[in-house]
């Protein structure tokens, strides 16, 4: 299964298995998601959780192609930008798993 996210430009992708979204800062796009049949279990390989506005576009499309949603799992996790409640709150069953958390204030950020 491989996905991939377009703002505003064309990947040559089928169209046919591609989601309409918002999402934030990047603003109206496409997520596409190849593979997928339904009963499918997934897990979601990304490389940061922070908004949650990506990774719940991508889950919604997944189970929209019939995929069931095992876990999430990303590299780091900004903390404190609401991105696991948003997720948790639209898909309570998800294992969510980040690597590494780290916070940031202002231009600082620091790990945890």
């Amino acid at each position: 299964v491989s996905t991939q996210s377009t703002w505003g430009y064309s990947s040559g992708t089928d169209l046919s298995e591609g989601c309409k979204t918002y999402v934030g800062y990047s603003g109206e796009g496409t997520i596409y998601v190849n593979g997928i049949t339904p009963g499918m279990k997934v897990v979601v390989l990304d490389d940061m959780l922070s908004s949650g506005g990506t990774a719940e576009a991508l889950c919604k499309c997944i189970v929209s192609r019939g995929g069931i949603l095992i876990a999430a799992i990303f590299a780091s996790e900004k903390l404190n930008t609401g991105g696991r409640a948003r997720l948790k709150q639209n898909f309570p069953d998800l294992q969510i798993i980040s690597l590494c958390t780290f916070q940031a204030k202002g231009e600082v950020t620091t790990d945890n």
